[in-house]
């Protein structure tokens, strides 16, 4: 069954020429907003560029640690110089913000590493995804990637919930497209609306026929006596059967406000993130509210998991002795959640006083050195 499956007839299925081109997934950015989608047009979307890079700069603070797993036991080794500085123009913070800037748009991270003689990785770049075209002739052969053209080996491809068989993952931004073009689309009528609108923030209703130069000095004498901060909300007193009436925001005008606020909290579910996020609020409330930052951003890890394991994986294949002697990496995520000073220290004496934390763990958790050797500590319950 299988091998008749991956035998060279059915390769020649033209569902399976579209997988082994990628084309599968380069569907059109065309919407019924009239605005074409794409990834750069995406980028200058106020909710979709915050969503990401809220993203990015949570996860590109998290430190790296490096063990060798020995038996039950971890074994805290040197972090290679690739994970403070994978190449001379990018600091691992940096990286790590690309690197996600690139997965939560594209759908597709590409990761090309530089080794040594040695086979150990010296510098990490990370590939433009636009100017990326994968290929796989048959299902027996390798994937074969081409960045400008040119082949390129041993990239490492993080791809974003693909489909069965494809080899791009799906692009959030294609995926979307219908949401991010209806942002665009109220962005750029926004933009039409106060840059170049006609509408007057009110009127001055005189009878009779005014001259330009009447009508001018009205509206000289008007804005020279009620325009300004030290002038607003000044008493009018108006002669000559002359009124004055406010232009208040019209209907549509309002309904367009909350259609930006609407799509901006969709927008922020794409990212399963709160509203709040890009300024906007759910139907029927002003606000969400959180116990506090711990409880949130525990939130944010179980919803975006799948990014802490991928970039543990990505760290974890790239460290020396992989598959070999056990090298593995953990991602601090406790970098936003600890507790107040008093709280961690009582936690780290009952658990050293049960018996199930030892001193040198606690002190390593507080940044701090480890115990001299025989040293004899004390923790009072």
């Amino acid at each position: 069954m299988l091998g008749h499956l991956f035998s060279e007839r059915a390769v020649r299925d033209p569902v399976w020429d579209a997988w082994g081109r990628g084309d599968d997934v380069n569907q059109s950015g065309n919407t019924a907003s009239g605005v074409t989608v794409s990834v750069p047009v995406a980028d200058q979307m106020h909710a979709v560029d915050t969503c990401v890079s809220f993203i990015a700069d949570a996860w590109a603070a998290m430190s790296v640690d490096v063990y060798r797993l020995d038996g039950n036991l971890k074994v805290e080794q040197p972090r290679p110089r690739w994970l403070l500085r994978p190449n001379p123009d990018r600091w691992w913070s940096e990286f790590v913000a690309e690197w996600i800037d690139s997965y939560l748009k594209d759908g597709n991270a590409y990761v090309q590493p530089i080794y040594n003689g040695a086979g150990q990785v010296v510098e990490l770049y990370l590939l433009d995804p636009a100017k990326i075209e994968i290929e796989r002739p048959n299902a027996n052969a390798r994937t074969v990637y081409r960045f400008d053209g040119r082949t390129v080996t041993n990239v490492i491809h993080t791809r974003w919930r693909p489909r069965a068989g494809e080899l791009r993952g799906k692009c959030p931004v294609l995926a979307h497209k219908e949401t991010i073009g209806t942002g665009v689309a109220l962005e750029q009528f926004a933009g039409r609306f106060f840059g170049a609108s006609a509408t007057p923030s009110g009127i001055i209703q005189a009878p009779g026929n005014l001259s330009a130069e009447d009508a001018e000095r009205i509206k000289s004498r008007w804005n020279s006596f009620h325009r300004g901060v030290s002038r607003a909300n000044g008493i009018a007193v108006l002669s000559g059967g002359a009124t004055y009436q406010q232009v208040t925001i019209a209907p549509e005008a309002a309904q367009f406000l909350q259609s930006r606020n609407y799509n901006a909290a969709q927008i922020a579910a794409i990212y399963k993130l709160w509203p709040d996020v890009v300024g906007a609020t759910l139907m029927g409330n002003s606000s969400i509210t959180y116990a506090n930052i711990t409880e949130r951003w525990n939130d944010l890890l179980k919803r975006w998991a799948r990014l802490t394991t991928d970039l543990r994986n990505l760290v974890t294949f790239l460290l020396p002795g992989y598959g070999e002697t056990g090298w593995v990496c953990e991602l601090d995520t406790d970098v936003f959640a600890k507790a107040d000073m008093a709280t961690r220290f009582g936690a780290w004496a009952t658990g050293i006083s049960a018996g199930f934390i030892m001193e040198d763990e606690a002190r390593k958790e507080e940044d701090l050195p480890p115990l001299p050797a025989g040293a004899d500590t004390e923790v009072s319950s």
